[in-house]
């Protein structure tokens, strides 16, 4: 209750009396520790005495608190670590989808989209399973074997020659966002990989994941029509940012923050 920081100490140290008043009327009265203390806990809420003071406090919320453990300090360091690898992976993989713009290719460009297509999974993905790797804290060994499968994907990928109509590209960049997110999968797993639950528990966090960034990204399509309408009314043209930068590191981002949502979720249930 000190962590969640809706009591004041005097309040919280009288909630304690009250409770251990509570508990030890209803131990006299024949009940076990354990049961004196959920009846306590449960009637805390409704002691009249104390009702008018608390009554900023919704009973509920009290209930939840008094059985819940409290945020402590280095919960609250872990999912402020875990948003700033989010901005950082978000940022580091928009810039590098920027890189093929240093050679000449453009990402609106209709003879250089197969490119981006066909890259996608390597732009993106490596920095999620990156996420998942210092997430769970995997040996060396681990993250090593998982990045060196996303280097040798993108070369492979890239060197692999292929002429017009270019099927082979088409059907590589197809499947190979399939392949590496199952890499991903061993990212996230981590050790438990061989356990048919946790295999469940990615098929699910994949759908979850999946509609998080559907309903995200659609988000950003509706910010970007609004945005390039409002400037066009003043006769400003945003059309190139938008392409450049807000599409680019907002697709990035769109993909960490639902791999962000759905383990969040997940935590929390």
């Amino acid at each position: 209750m000190r962590s969640h920081g809706n009591l004041k100490e005097t309040d919280i140290l009288e909630l304690e009396n009250h409770l251990r008043d509570e508990i030890e009327d209803l131990t006299k009265a024949g009940l076990t520790q354990d049961e004196s203390f959920l009846i306590g806990v449960k009637r805390l809420g409704n002691v009249s005495a104390i009702s008018e003071e608390y009554s900023k406090v919704n009973t509920e919320n009290l209930w939840k608190q008094l059985l819940n453990d409290p945020e402590n300090s280095a919960a609250i360091g872990r999912d402020r670590k875990e948003i700033a690898w989010v901005i950082i992976f978000s940022l580091i993989a928009g810039t590098l989808m920027e890189v093929p713009e240093l050679f000449g290719f453009k990402l609106f460009n209709p003879a250089d989209q197969l490119l981006y297509f066909k890259n996608l999974g390597p732009f993106i993905l490596p920095f999620v399973a990156a996420f998942f790797l210092i997430k769970h804290q995997s040996g060396w060994k681990r993250a090593a074997v998982i990045i060196g499968i996303f280097c040798l994907s993108a070369i492979v990928i890239n060197l692999y020659p292929s002429r017009s109509p270019n099927t082979t590209e088409l059907l590589t960049g197809i499947h190979l966002p399939i392949f590496l997110w199952l890499v991903t999968g061993a990212a996230y797993l981590g050790t438990e990989w061989r356990k048919s639950r946790r295999r469940m528990d990615f098929i699910r966090f994949t759908g979850e994941a999946f509609i998080y960034g559907v309903l995200i990204f659609c988000g950003i399509i509706v910010l970007s029509l609004f945005t390039l309408a409002i400037f066009s009314a003043i006769q400003i043209d945003l059309s190139s940012f938008i392409q450049q930068y807000l599409v680019v590191y907002g697709g990035s981002a769109t993909a960490m923050i639902a791999i962000c949502l759905a383990e969040t979720k997940k935590k929390r249930c």
